[in-house]
C-alpha cells in the first residue's frame, strides 16, 4: 500500500504538471502543452501516449486496474490530464475536440469512481462537477452561435 508521503508527492507532481500545462496554454504554446500532457500520460501508464489516446474506455479501464481493483489515483490523474487537454483544445477554439476530452474524462469518472473513498472520493466528485460545468458552458456557447 502507498504511504501518505508517497500520495502527497504524487499529488504535488500532478499539481506541478497541471500548472506547467496551464502556463503553456496561457502563453499560446500549445505544442509544448501537448508535449507535457503526452509525457505525463506515458509516465502514468508506461505506454506511448499515441497508444493510450487510441484506447476506448474499456482499454483505458484496463490500464486503471490495480491489484485491488481500479486505482482511483490513476483515474483522477487521467481525468485531470484529459481535462487539461480539453482546456488546451478550447483555448484553440477546437470546441468539438475539447468536448470529446471533457466527456471522456467524465465517462471514466462516472463509470469507475463509485467505490473511491475518503478525500479521493471528494476530489473525484469535485472533478466531476468541474467537468460537467465546462461541458454545459460549451454546449450553451454552441447553442448561442447557432
Amino acid at each position: 500500500m502507498f504511504t501518505d508521503d508517497h500520495i502527497l508527492r504524487q499529488i504535488a507532481q500532478l499539481v506541478a504538471v497541471l500548472k506547467k500545462i496551464a502556463g503553456f496554454k496561457n502563453a499560446g504554446k500549445y505544442h509544448e502543452a501537448y508535449r507535457v500532457i503526452d509525457q505525463s500520460l506515458e509516465d502514468l501508464f508506461s505506454l506511448d501516449a499515441g497508444i493510450i489516446k487510441q484506447l476506448d474506455d474499456t482499454g483505458l479501464a484496463s490500464l486503471l486496474k490495480g491489484v485491488y481493483g481500479i486505482d482511483h489515483r490513476k483515474l483522477y490523474f487521467l481525468a485531470s490530464l484529459l481535462e487539461a487537454e480539453g482546456d488546451v483544445l478550447a483555448a484553440q477554439q477546437r470546441v468539438p475536440e475539447s468536448q470529446q476530452s471533457y466527456q471522456q474524462a467524465l465517462d471514466l469518472l462516472y463509470q469507475y469512481s463509485g467505490d473511491a473513498e475518503g478525500d479521493l472520493h471528494a476530489e473525484i466528485a469535485t472533478k466531476i462537477d468541474e467537468l460537467e460545468q465546462k461541458v454545459t458552458a460549451q454546449n450553451q456557447d454552441m447553442k448561442n452561435l447557432a
